[in-house]
């Protein structure tokens, strides 16, 4: 599924693009998700766009299971769904869509459930599925977003954003922002374009971090089995201002 959508904004706006929680997981850093809720809460001018991975949902069909690897207090799917809804709650009203993970693609694949598409009925915003495009009308700005959770095993920084660059190139017109999830890095590319008189228009390629520390508290699960490098814990926000500038910012806690 995939679906694109139209809004509109008088005055500037502060895109939020939050993902990767993995709740469930015993690295989920529930407080440092929750202050980061509470930073869009008070935030007046805040989009938010939702980028999959919300719950761990792996289970015994998987071949990443490890019970260890479990949080006690959100150790089924049942549970780590009413934690998320209940964690999203106070910023429901500020969701632009929410996008599918590979992670909740596999809870839908295995048993059918799509978590996803349940957060957002109860929620009332727009599911895109595995890929939106959100046009956004900013006073007489027009910016286009390119969001998806992404995909692949590109553990390296150059492969990862090779893998959005090919994202982002597959827009006839080239989106302002495209904004990648599942790498769990924090990290945003400038890659500027020219138009047909040589100005030059800056573009920007984001991944969205995670909330999933692979080394928190000792526990083992199949990141650390790996020895992937630590990351940092946060997400991206975008100001999109109504004089048709863009400015970036790494939320890290």
């Amino acid at each position: 599924m995939v679906m694109s959508i139209g809004l509109d904004f008088k005055k500037d706006i502060n895109l939020w693009a939050i993902g990767d929680f993995h709740c469930g997981n015993a690295g989920f850093e529930e407080d440092k998700l929750r202050a980061i809720i509470e930073r869009i809460k008070k935030d007046k001018k805040a989009v938010v766009v939702l980028m999959g991975d919300y719950g761990e949902f792996i289970n015994p069909k998987d071949e990443r299971f490890d019970m260890d690897s479990l949080s006690p207090k959100y150790n089924t799917v049942e549970k780590q769904y009413v934690a998320v809804k209940n964690i999203l709650e106070p910023i429901k009203d500020k969701i632009a869509g929410m996008l599918m993970g590979n992670h909740d693609y596999r809870i839908k694949k295995d048993f059918g459930m799509d978590i996803p598409r349940l957060l957002s009925t109860d929620f009332n915003v727009p599911y895109f599925g595995n890929v939106g495009i959100l046009r956004l009308g900013v006073g007489k700005a027009k910016y286009i977003v390119l969001a998806l959770h992404g995909g692949g095993k590109a553990t390296t920084i150059g492969g990862q954003i090779n893998s959005i660059k090919k994202y982002s190139e597959a827009l006839e017109r080239k989106p302002d922002v495209c904004l990648v999830g599942h790498y769990h890095r924090i990290d945003v590319i400038i890659d500027p374009k020219l138009t047909d008189t040589f100005e030059t228009i800056a573009k920007y390629l984001a991944i969205t971090g995670s909330f999933f520390n692979t080394y928190r508290g000792w526990f083992d699960n199949y990141a650390n089995r790996r020895f992937y490098p630590p990351l940092p814990i946060g997400c991206v926000m975008f100001e999109l201002k109504k004089d048709g500038k863009i400015q970036d910012h790494k939320i890290i806690l």
